[in-house]
């Protein structure tokens, strides 16, 4: 059974009759967050404020581990907080507007490194590169501790070093990948646990601890040409941070299911490319901070591939952020709607270069129509029923060769004839493609 003691927690809060927000950090005498916040919400309901957040909620010796430089600002609170006492709030802060944390949009800052060259096999090369050159820097190299990071982890010599993990999504190598991973002698483990690993764990995300030095980590960046190469299979996001592995995935696994406006719970697949669309929208602004704040001082840095494998993009808090609170994560409508247009948008690449590589060697002479007219058809093929992936692929490529043959009416009106299925219509394309091309 939990015991009460002094918990701590820092809080945002709403002006009940200014409309302004204020922040402070709280000290309450509880035995788990939710009784934290029943208490703290009922104390400053009486002064006229609203409990809009509290992060980062955990018992005084806890709390202070890490965040070692508040020492001197907590300990007085601590002390005074008992069950005859039982609330104590730091002096409150105005922030502001309601939306401090999104001034400008400028809470999270996203780089492109453009034309990303996977690993070959690197014949004759010793030792060999375990990443592209143009990664090896934000991926693995040193990061100097600033001064207001010395003083937040109590020293410089304090400062842990800055480790390099990678969520890698095995259902799209299942059984296959898993395999890989307990052979690399690296450290991984699910996002996932109990009942959930059990039956999902080969379609599970995996955070893995990487090493500079190991044959998996080289695999990763290697292309499919290269021996064991995986960078084609875009498995997932490659992060930075001073974090240990167990504070990663504690601060990772908040992410795998969040509420929506309505309290509904929705899984979040946050290692795909589609992630991107969070950290371009203006309306994700919260939710993007959010993931990137594990409690360390800078927070974390991603390194996320695009969906063509081309570009990486680097994702990081912007450094007047740095040690900022952030609100509770939540799936609002404009990031849901964010969330489909990227995944939209992977699947129709993902559909167009399927019906490209479909296209028979004898056409490679041929010229391909430019990506508007590809992205055209591919929505007139989901309009005419074309559902399954694979089919729209073979439609696409089929729609394409009659257009070199000058039949693009011809497969277009039989494409239309949506009271037969996609498999006869791939049928008669087939047959009037093969009977032109003799």
């Amino acid at each position: 059974m939990a015991k009460f003691e002094p918990w701590i927690a820092d809080c945002q809060f709403q002006q009940t009759d200014a409309h302004a927000n204020c922040q402070s950090r709280a000290a309450v005498w509880a035995d788990g967050p939710d009784s934290f916040r029943a208490q703290l919400s009922e104390h400053v309901q009486r002064q006229g404020l609203t409990l809009i957040w509290a992060e980062d909620c955990y018992p005084v010796p806890q709390y202070l581990a890490k965040h070692p430089a508040r020492q001197r600002e907590i300990g007085p609170v601590a002390r005074v907080v008992c069950q005859n006492h039982p609330v104590v709030l730091t002096d409150l802060v105005t922030v502001e507007g309601e939306d401090q944390q999104a001034e400008d949009c400028n809470c999270v800052i996203v780089t492109p490194v453009e034309d990303v060259e996977p690993l070959d096999m690197q014949l004759g090369v010793y030792p060999p590169r375990s990443v592209p050159e143009v990664l090896q820097r934000p991926l693995f190299g040193a990061v100097d501790a600033i001064d207001e990071e010395a003083d937040f982890y109590g020293g410089a010599d304090a400062v842990p070093p800055m480790q390099t993990y990678a969520v890698l999504d095995a259902s799209k190598m299942p059984y296959v990948l898993t395999g890989l991973l307990e052979t690399s002698g690296l450290r991984f483990q699910s996002l996932f646990q109990r009942k959930t690993q059990q039956e999902l764990g080969e379609y599970a995300p995996y955070l893995i601890e990487l090493a500079p030095d190991s044959s998996f980590t080289r695999n990763l960046f290697t292309c499919s040409d290269g021996i064991q190469g995986l960078w084609e299979k875009g498995l997932g996001i490659y992060i930075r941070s001073r974090a240990g592995f167990e504070d990663v995935r504690r601060h990772l696994r908040k992410f795998t299911r969040l509420r929506d406006d309505d309290d509904q719970w929705h899984y979040f697949r946050f290692w795909e490319s589609s992630i991107l669309s969070v950290f371009t929208n203006e309306e994700a602004v919260e939710l993007a901070e959010a993931l990137l704040n594990d409690g360390t001082y800078r927070g974390q840095t991603w390194l996320v591939p695009a969906k063509t494998l081309r570009d990486v993009s680097i994702i990081q808090r912007a450094p007047g952020r740095y040690a900022a609170p952030t609100v509770p994560p939540r799936l609002t409508a404009p990031v849901i709607l964010s969330l489909d247009d990227g995944i939209n948008a992977l699947r129709d690449a993902q559909d167009i270069s399927g019906a490209l590589d479909l296209l028979p060697e004898s056409t490679a002479e041929q010229e391909i129509p430019d990506t508007v007219q590809l992205q055209s058809s591919l929505n007139m093929l989901w309009d005419q029923g074309f559902k399954a992936s694979e089919k729209r692929q073979e439609a696409l490529c089929f729609f394409i060769r009659a257009s070199w043959l000058g039949k693009t009416d011809d497969a277009s009106q039989i494409l239309q004839n949506t009271a037969q299925g996609p498999a006869i219509r791939l049928w008669h394309l087939r047959n009037m493609i093969e009977g032109n091309a003799e």
